[in-house]
């Protein structure tokens, strides 16, 4: 596919860069691995011809595909590069389509209430736009944080707005399917079982015929949960069988490791527990991996901000000893001068008894200066310290 777009683009264009990213976005649901190489190929054309735009894109297709495989720590990395050149751009609507990919992060690693502060950023921006459609995923969106943090009221108040701006407006989007499955577990975990099964279905049965593999790997669990709480074990192993294949096929570690231990606690209502173990054990697995893609990505980022810092001292002491060498002459100026114009007043016999305290605050004021001074050319560490109105004032240490 990529040698197809390489020939009838043999020049670096933005065209070329929207093909690239289009290409990566079609594959998400199928083929991540496929779709990052167009993705990071499109960023790496549109860093060479200054698309700044085409950038932000690139960063963004390839937040969403890390985020899909369950890499939360790099994808959240892109979206923030993302993120800082739409804002740049002043382009506000594609800043709530990022912040709307930031929350699914937040999400993911439990942080709710900093999930829910981004959907309402993004939420702003897509009224602004009018933009029916990204509402409705808002939407979406936050009723999953509410399903998860079982309020399961304001989850179905949450995802019925959803469904219905969907269906008016956009009927055929992958997320109206999602909002049909995400209702569905909730009436499933009120023992609803006529309802949960009827829109779990009515979800699956229209993801078989899209391109989403992610979404349908989800849906198929789903479906499987609903027979094993309704005590069907044979469908329940046969849906979550299915749900793992195509996890697998797509390369999507996080429904893999779902669907693992889901599979446990099937194969443990049929006493087969040498298969229950083996998908604890596989669930485990991939959990530590993408653990420690998360610690990795962690340290990485801690690395950065520690040489930032570093480079931050480095820069604050250099210009504490300019200040110094800088300050140091004229002051020395200052004080000859003073002393001179002291001296002379003081034969001409003209100096009266204020005239000379005057003098003096002056020698004292510039004895304290240089004194500051020379305690600066000895500072080896500072802190920062809060000040009025918000300000920051920096504390400098002494070498004992």
């Amino acid at each position: 596919m990529y040698e197809e777009i390489e020939q009838n683009h043999q020049s670096n264009t933005t065209d070329k860069v929207d093909l690239l990213i289009s290409k990566a976005l079609e594959l998400r649901g199928s083929d991540t691995n496929t779709g990052l190489k167009f993705a990071f190929k499109a960023k790496e054309i549109a860093s060479k011809i200054f698309y700044r735009a085409g950038y932000a894109l690139s960063c963004n297709s390839i937040g969403s595909l890390l985020y899909i495989k369950g890499f939360n720590g790099k994808a959240q990395e892109y979206y923030y590069e993302a993120l800082e050149v739409f804002d740049g751009l002043g382009d506000e609507f594609s800043v709530g389509k990022v912040l709307n990919n930031i929350a699914l992060i937040h999400e993911s690693n439990f942080e709710y209430d900093l999930a829910l502060s981004s959907l309402s950023e993004s939420m702003k921006r897509f009224r602004i736009q009018d933009s029916k459609t990204h509402i409705a995923i808002s939407y979406l969106n936050m009723a999953n944080i509410f399903r998860k943090q079982k309020d399961y009221n304001k989850a179905k108040d949450f995802y019925k707005k959803s469904i219905n701006l969907f269906e008016e407006y956009d009927r055929n989007n992958v997320n109206l399917f999602v909002g049909f499955r995400n209702l569905g577990l909730i009436y499933l975990n009120e023992g609803n079982y006529s309802e949960s099964r009827k829109l779990l279905f009515l979800s699956l049965e229209s993801l078989e015929n899209s391109l989403s593999l992610d979404e349908l790997a989800k849906t198929l669990l789903a479906c499987s949960k609903f027979y094993l709480y309704t005590g069907n074990l044979s469908f329940a192993l046969d849906f979550g069988l299915n749900s793992l294949n195509v996890s697998e096929k797509i390369k999507s570690h996080k429904n893999e490791m779902k669907v693992y231990k889901h599979l446990a606690a099937v194969f443990e209502k049929q006493n087969d527990f040498e298969k229950a173990y083996k998908a604890i054990y596989n669930y485990q697995q991939i959990y530590e991996r993408l653990n420690f893609e998360k610690q990795k990505t962690l340290i990485s980022k801690n690395a950065a901000n520690y040489d930032k810092l570093k480079q931050e001292k480095e820069a604050l002491l250099a210009m504490s000893v300019t200040v110094n060498h800088e300050l140091n002459q004229p002051l020395t100026t200052i004080n000859g001068y003073k002393d001179m114009l002291f001296e002379n007043l003081k034969k001409k016999d003209s100096l009266d008894s204020s005239e000379v305290l005057y003098f003096r605050k002056i020698s004292e004021s510039l004895e304290k200066i240089n004194a500051i001074l020379s305690r600066y050319s000895k500072i080896s560490e500072y802190t920062i310290d809060k000040y009025i109105d918000k300000s920051k004032l920096v504390v400098l240490k002494e070498d004992q």
